[in-house]
């Protein structure tokens, strides 16, 4: 076998043995909260670790060698258990190096005497971004809720456990709670011990409201109902008024189409942590309501209340030629759209219609009215497809002038000869005539309006003629 197949089954080794010691963890959280004493106390080794790193982040330096002793050494000699028992049932090749690398890192853990990435003080705890790995901003969770975020390497006992999000004793702030996703929504969120609250649909009222949440949770914004671009100036206004709160605010954006641009927009912005919900409109709404909460509180960011709405995954929408929509009424590129101050913006391809400029989205941009905008998109296709022609109306029908060296003809008349007889010419689309026959007679001086121009004969042969 390669090198490489070794260092893939080595890395899944590794990876499986940092998964059996986070439900050693989950079974130790659990005796914490256990009535029996006996269990409370075998519980209590864990503690230990929770008391060098508090819920506010702050390390304690009277328990630091404790925190070796408790937490960092049964830790490594779990999954150095782990990987004996693997043994068993798998190669030496792939055992070992999976075990070389677990006392690679447990030994740079002793070197800093507990205070690895994962466990530092911080003034504030960003954004944790989707990811499949434990970055030390979704580790830092767990010390601010000990009873979630449990995963310490792998998010895969989180999303067994739902312990991958926590919506318990938070508030959520809800607009759209007329909708039938809303009430279905606020149900189930409800059930899951969040506290729900209806909010205006408005930029100003929503950033009063907004706030930077509890010690321990931030608030949450759940917008339902809304298009992309007024989902986006409700975004930013939540997030700003939140302002740099302790723990970063959290957005869910109910999608029932056209939202797609919100999705790639924000999913990795380190301001707040997104949650996309797709919805299929004519589905029964409670059971999405609840198939989504479930999966928001296994962490997932991509939420689908039917499988069919995973048809509609935005990372599935074409790009390029076939951009994907933003909204019932998206910008088409070289429109522009007005903020408060008059100030005309032109929309730029690859942001999808959904990003604001960051001056006006902090001041609350106002969209215009959505017939207003179509009004104007259809004025500008017709002008481009008519190459800068004037509209339709504004510009009369006029008779073609003869430059001033060429003679008037009359209608149904050929040009004037050089002696200054006229010379008949036929017109093939004339009534009853044809090629050679001269046509009705009319007031010398004029031409009929949109009738052919006759060829000009040359002067040498009209001369030539007039000879014979």
């Amino acid at each position: 076998m390669s090198w490489i197949g070794v260092a893939a089954g080595s890395l899944a080794v590794f990876l499986a043995s940092t998964v059996a010691f986070d439900v050693v963890h989950a079974v130790l959280h659990g005796m914490m909260r256990s009535r029996v004493r006996l269990l409370q106390a075998v519980g209590g080794l864990h503690g230990v670790h929770h008391r060098f790193l508090d819920r506010e982040l702050r390390i304690h330096e009277e328990w630091r060698r404790a925190n070796l002793l408790c937490h960092v050494i049964p830790e490594y000699l779990t999954q150095l258990g782990f990987g004996a028992l693997l043994l068993l049932a798998l190669p030496a090749r792939f055992v070992v190096p999976a075990v070389a690398l677990e006392t690679a890192v447990f030994l740079a853990i002793l070197r800093v005497r507990g205070s690895d990435l994962n466990h530092r003080p911080r003034a504030r705890v960003p954004a944790y971004r989707p990811h499949l790995f434990c970055l030390p901003e979704y580790h830092a969770l767990h010390h601010v809720q000990p009873d979630a975020y449990l995963s310490s390497w792998v998010r895969v006992l989180d999303a067994l456990l739902r312990t991958g999000a926590v919506l318990g004793g938070r508030r959520v702030l809800l607009v759209g709670s007329a909708t039938p996703a809303g009430r279905a929504l606020a149900r189930a969120l409800a059930g899951a011990g969040a506290r729900v609250e209806p909010a205006p649909a408005e930029v100003a009222s929503l950033r009063q409201l907004a706030g930077p949440g509890g010690p321990h949770a931030s608030d949450v914004l759940l917008l339902t109902g809304c298009p992309a671009a007024k989902a986006a100036a409700l975004l930013e206004a939540f997030v700003e008024g939140a302002g740099s709160g302790w723990l970063a605010p959290e957005v869910a954006v109910v999608d029932a189409g056209g939202c797609g641009a919100l999705y790639r927009r924000y999913l990795r912005d380190p301001r707040l942590v997104y949650r996309h919900l797709l919805w299929v409109e004519g589905e029964p709404p409670e059971r999405q309501a609840w198939r989504a909460v479930d999966l928001w509180r296994r962490g997932f960011h991509l939420l689908a209340g039917s499988p069919a709405a995973w048809l509609r995954h935005p990372r599935l929408r074409p790009r390029g030629g076939s951009r994907p929509s933003v909204g019932p009424h998206e910008p088409e590129p070289g429109d522009r759209r007005e903020a408060p101050d008059g100030v005309g913006h032109e929309y730029e391809e690859g942001g999808g219609g959904a990003e604001l400029e960051p001056q006006h989205a902090a001041a609350g941009l106002q969209w215009e009215d959505h017939e207003e905008l179509d009004r104007r998109r259809r004025e500008a296709h017709e002008q481009r497809a008519g190459h800068g022609a004037e509209p339709q109306g504004q510009r009369e029908e006029q008779p073609e002038q003869p430059p001033e060296d060429q003679p008037r003809v009359e209608p149904g008349r050929g040009q004037l000869g050089m002696d200054g007889h006229p010379e008949r010419v036929a017109h093939a689309g004339a009534p009853g005539g044809h090629h050679g026959q001269a046509v009705d007679e009319a007031p010398e001086g004029t031409r009929r309006i949109g009738e052919a121009q006759p060829a000009q004969r040359h002067p040498h042969a009209t001369a030539a003629r007039r000879k014979r």
